[in-house]
C-alpha cells in the first residue's frame, strides 16, 4: 500500500485556494450565487435544544467585531452561558460532542449543546425550519446558500469582521456573501467521488490509476464482478436508492458540470438543457446492475440506506465501491479501524463522459451562520468557541485528528492530514483534477426533486419521462429564485 500522505498545511491552504478557484467552485455569489454546502449521513435523534437569554436583538458591530489580544473571553466573565451549535454531520455526532466537551473542560461557565440532524429521514433544512417556526433557533447553525440567506436574514450576523472571516481565503467567504455581508463561515473542505477498496482492486488486478473513463469503469466492475467469490465480496457496488440525497443531490449534481461554466450560472440559469443527463442514468445503471440487491418482499434498491451502503456495505468489504465523500471515514474508522490505518481506501473520480471524466469534486462545507437574536453575551460565547476551535492548539489538534477536517483557515502549519481519503483528495487537488459540486447552486429545491425522480425511475418509470419533469421542475423552481 502506498505510504500516507502528510502534507505542510500552510502549502495544502494555498494549493487548495488555487484549485477551487481555478474549478470555478469558489466562484463569487454577490447578491444571488448560491454557497456550497452538502448534506451528508442519515438522521439520527438529537437532543433538545436549550438555549439562554434568547431573542434580544443587538447590534453585530459590538458583538463580534475581531479585537485581537485584547478582547477579554467569555470564559472570564464567570457569566453562566447555554447555547446549541447544531450541524448537519451525523456522521462525527460523537466526535462533535468531544469537541464542545473539550471546551467546557477549559470554561466551567460554559455549556454547549450539540445537536445534528441530516439524511433523508429528517433533513438538516427540515429540522432548522422547524426550530424558526417554534422560536427556538441555535446559537451556531449550518445555511446552504442564497435561499436559506433569504429565509434566515433576520438570524444571520454579519461575520465580515470576525478574527476567522480574516484567516480564510477570500475565495472561502465569496460563496458565502450575500449583499456585502458574510453570512456564514466556513467549518471544513470536502470532496467526494468514487470510494474504493485497495486491497481488492490490487487482488483484482485492476490498476486505479487507469480508472478515468465510464468505460473503465464499466470494465472494472465487470471483473470485479466475475472474480466476487474469491474477492469475498457481495456485489461491486451498493447504491442506497432510499437517499434521495445521495442519489439526487450528491451524485445527480455530477452530470450538471458541465452545463454551467461557473457554479453562479447555474444559480441564475432559468433553464435546465442537460444534455448530459443520459451519462446520470448510465451511472445509476452501472451501480444496479453490478450492487446489492436487497431482500424482502420488494428486491428494490429504494429500499437500500445509506447505512446499508457504508456500516453494513463498504465498511464490511462487502462491496468494493461506493460513491461518497471523505467524511465517511470517521464512520469505517469505528467498524474497520485497519482500512484507516493501513491506507486502504481511496478516490476513483466521478466520470462524466464528454466533460471530465478524470476529477473528484471539491466542496466548502458546511458553513454556519451565528444566531443574531440572540443576547450579546451568547453570541460572543459562540464566536469564542468557533474562534478557539480553529485557532488553539488544542482546537487545532481536534479539528485535525478527531474531526477529521482539512481546515478552511491559514494557521494550522505542522498539522498533517492522515487519513486516507482526506490525503487522496488533496493530491486530486494538487494535480488540477477536482470539479465543483453544484448540488447548492441548483434552484432551491430542485437537487430533492432530482432524487424523487431517480427513485421513480428505479421502480420502473420511463427515464426520459422522469427527466423531462426535471427539467420542467428546474424552470419552475428558477422563476422563484
Amino acid at each position: 500500500m502506498r505510504k500516507k500522505v502528510k502534507k505542510n498545511m500552510k502549502k495544502t491552504l494555498a494549493c487548495i485556494m488555487a484549485a477551487l478557484t481555478l474549478a470555478g467552485c469558489l466562484a463569487g455569489c454577490g447578491g444571488n450565487a448560491p454557497a456550497e454546502s452538502t448534506e451528508s449521513t442519515e438522521s439520527t435523534p438529537a437532543a433538545d435544544s436549550a438555549q439562554s437569554t434568547e431573542n434580544t436583538e443587538t447590534p453585530v458591530e459590538d458583538t463580534v467585531a475581531a479585537e485581537g489580544e485584547n478582547q477579554e473571553a467569555s470564559a472570564d466573565t464567570q457569566e453562566e452561558i447555554t447555547f446549541t451549535w447544531m450541524i448537519n454531520k451525523v456522521e462525527i455526532k460523537n466526535e462533535l460532542e468531544e469537541v464542545a466537551q473539550a471546551y467546557m473542560d477549559s470554561h466551567e461557565n460554559i455549556t454547549i449543546i450539540t445537536e445534528v440532524a441530516g439524511g433523508s429521514v429528517e433533513p438538516y433544512g427540515t429540522r432548522l425550519k422547524a426550530k424558526l417556526g417554534s422560536n427556538d433557533m441555535p446559537a451556531l447553525f449550518v445555511t446552504e446558500g442564497p435561499s436559506d440567506y433569504e429565509m434566515f436574514d433576520e438570524y444571520l450576523v454579519d461575520l465580515s469582521d470576525t478574527k476567522l472571516a480574516g484567516m480564510a481565503d477570500d475565495s472561502l467567504l465569496a460563496v458565502s456573501t450575500m449583499n456585502g455581508e458574510v453570512k456564514a463561515l466556513p467549518m471544513a473542505i470536502e470532496g467526494f467521488g468514487i470510494i474504493y477498496n485497495k486491497t481488492i482492486f490490487e487482488q483484482a488486478g485492476i490498476n486505479p490509476d487507469e480508472i478515468t473513463s465510464m468505460e473503465a469503469l464499466r470494465e472494472a466492475a465487470q471483473l470485479l464482478d466475475s472474480k466476487k467469490d474469491e474477492l469475498g465480496l457481495e456485489a461491486v457496488f451498493c447504491l442506497p436508492g432510499k437517499e434521495t440525497w445521495v442519489i439526487g443531490s450528491h451524485m445527480g449534481s455530477a452530470f450538471l458540470n458541465g452545463e454551467f461554466e461557473q457554479p453562479a450560472d447555474a444559480w441564475n440559469s432559468p433553464v435546465l438543457e442537460w444534455e448530459n443527463q443520459a451519462a446520470y442514468k448510465d451511472f445509476i445503471d452501472l451501480q444496479v446492475e453490478y450492487g446489492i440487491v436487497p431482500q424482502g418482499e420488494t428486491k428494490n434498491v429504494v429500499n437500500l440506506t445509506y447505512s446499508d451502503q457504508i456500516e453494513k456495505g463498504f465498511a464490511l468489504g462487502r462491496v468494493a465501491m461506493v460513491h461518497n465523500g471523505n467524511w465517511v471515514s470517521q464512520i469505517i474508522k469505528g467498524i474497520s479501524p485497519e482500512m484507516i490505518e493501513n491506507d486502504e481506501i481511496g478516490f476513483l473520480p466521478t466520470p462524466i463522459p464528454g466533460y471530465r471524466e478524470d476529477c473528484v469534486r471539491v466542496i466548502g462545507t458546511p458553513y454556519i451562520s451565528l444566531n443574531a437574536k440572540l443576547d450579546e453575551s451568547v453570541q460572543k460565547a459562540a464566536m469564542d468557541f468557533l474562534e478557539w476551535l480553529y485557532t488553539s492548539e488544542e482546537g487545532k489538534d481536534l479539528v485535525v485528528n478527531k474531526l477529521n477536517m482539512i481546515p478552511p483557515y491559514e494557521g494550522f502549519e505542522g498539522y498533517a492530514i492522515e487519513d486516507p481519503l482526506g490525503a487522496d483528495l488533496l493530491e486530486y487537488i494538487a494535480a488540477g483534477r477536482t470539479l465543483p459540486s453544484l448540488q447548492n447552486n441548483c434552484p432551491s429545491g430542485f437537487k430533492n426533486f432530482m432524487g424523487e425522480k431517480v427513485q421513480e425511475y428505479l421502480t420502473g418509470k420511463d427515464w426520459d419521462a422522469c427527466v423531462a419533469e426535471m427539467i420542467d421542475k428546474w424552470a419552475e423552481l428558477a422563476s422563484s429564485n
